[in-house]
């Protein structure tokens, strides 16, 4: 149990932090840009002009990849992960008949300084080193050979998603080095420390958590706790205070060096997923439409699913024809309440595709128990054909494509829902409408501004 509470802590923290770090996208508009990586509180730009090594650029500050990963323990971990997913797959590319020296070089700094690599298992003729990153695409070099990602044998729905949470992390690591730098310097100029500088001229006033406020946390998050669950409720009081001071060092930073920012060599994944248009719920492409599509691997009915679906209402409407959404329903075999919605929402956007919008927001705000007169019930209230659903979900219509979806999903690798994919980025589990929209900035024409 305790263990268990740890896990969603350290869970609710690091979405905490990738909430406060990708804030500013409140709004979308069309305009072109550079690669944004992050805004707030400080802009840092993908530049591909920084010296081999260099990682990240602030002013006269230059960071490597290693003297990052050092600042942070889920660094160290992605890192780790990312180098034996390299590893393991260089080794099947290899296949059968390699019994001498296999030399690997791979194209990333050591999860940590004297890294033994006989923690990856792989046996002792592999012969591993490290090397800068570099900005060709090429991932390792295996006996004289350079390779793409696209030329292993990964699994690269799970390799996206953890190369996104990699960017995430990194990207608050640097955002809290950076606005430190700054919090430093201006406490120079007034002749005081940062705490001094915090105290006088930021948080001026003791930070107030109300019960209210952690309540209000955790609805937002999806987080279902009972009343016994002091210990949690304390961390979550904790993680919330954290919040109201980051929001306000924030605020204050991003106002006092509106014009300040940061270049690093790193940019959101590049691999292009594949993604087919035949297996979504998804509108046709027009001849107008030069906005991207995204894809939405969810089920109805699972709390982080429940919260996604207002964002994507919320950008569906923002957005209109700018983009298209892609739905491919995804949920446990067994459970019939999410079968019945999946069916019935083909039935719905055979009638018309609106439909079927209006049924997932109508069904995931839905409080009572999903049963079959609440769907029927549903779907008369958003005004669909009755007796032309009713036909549709008796015969059991489109209960194939239900399966093949369920079956397309797990061809790609894609396990939990939510999952969305933007472009060449996976999120998972809480996803937020600033990811999304961010993600979006990046692969296209629109851009994510306030």
């Amino acid at each position: 149990m305790i263990k268990m509470i740890v896990s969603l802590v350290a869970a609710l923290v690091t979405l905490l932090v990738v909430i406060l770090v990708f804030k500013p996208f409140e709004k979308a508009k069309l305009a072109q840009g550079p690669v944004v990586i992050a805004e707030v509180p400080l802009r840092i730009e993908y530049s591909p002009d920084l010296k081999e090594g260099v990682f990240a650029q602030f002013g006269d500050l230059e960071l490597s990849e290693s003297g990052v990963i050092e600042k942070s323990k889920s660094l160290e971990d992605y890192q780790e992960r990312e180098l034996k997913a390299l590893a393991e797959a260089a080794l099947k590319k290899l296949g059968a008949g390699g019994d001498g020296a296999i030399n690997l070089e791979v194209f990333m700094a050591p999860p940590m300084a004297e890294y033994d690599t006989s923690r990856l298992g792989l046996g002792k003729n592999l012969n591993l080193t490290f090397s800068p990153r570099r900005q060709d695409g090429k991932v390792i070099n295996l006996n004289g050979n350079l390779l793409e990602r696209k030329d292993l044998p990964l699994n690269q729905i799970r390799f996206s998603e953890l190369k996104t949470q990699q960017l995430q992390e990194a990207v608050n690591v640097l955002q809290s080095v950076f606005s430190r730098q700054l919090l430093l310097k201006k406490a120079k100029e007034n002749g005081t420390n940062i705490e001094q500088l915090i105290k006088t001229q930021i948080i001026k006033e003791e930070l107030v958590v109300t019960d209210q406020d952690v309540d209000q946390f955790i609805a937002d998050k999806g987080v279902s706790i009972g009343p016994g669950e002091k210990r949690l409720r304390a961390q979550l009081h904790a993680i919330v205070l954290e919040n109201k001071r980051k929001e306000m060092l924030d605020a204050y930073v991003q106002s006092a060096f509106a014009n300040e920012m940061a270049k690093v060599g790193f940019k959101p994944p590049t691999y292009a997923i594949p993604l087919s248009d035949n297996q979504a719920l998804i509108r046709q492409r027009t001849d107008k439409d030069k906005g991207p599509a995204f894809f939405v691997f969810s089920d109805f009915m699972c709390s982080p699913c429940v919260k996604l679906a207002a964002d994507l209402m919320s950008i569906r409407q923002e957005l209109q024809d700018k983009v298209r959404i892609g739905f491919v329903h995804l949920f446990s075999e067994g459970n019939w309440q999410s079968r019945l919605l999946a069916e019935a929402s083909f039935c719905l956007n055979f009638q018309r595709p609106e439909l079927f919008w209006a049924f997932y927001e109508r069904a995931t705000k839905e409080t009572e128990e999903i049963s079959e007169e609440k769907i029927h019930e549903m779907a008369r209230e958003i005004g669909a054909d009755h007796d032309n659903f009713q036909s549709c979900m008796i015969k059991q219509t489109f209960k194939a494509e239900v399966d093949n979806q369920l079956k397309y999903a797990q061809d790609l690798g894609v396990t939990t829902p939510p999952t969305v994919i933007v472009g060449h980025e996976v999120f998972t589990g809480s996803v937020s409408r600033d990811q999304i929209l961010r993600a979006l900035s990046n692969q296209s024409s629109i851009q994510a501004g306030k």
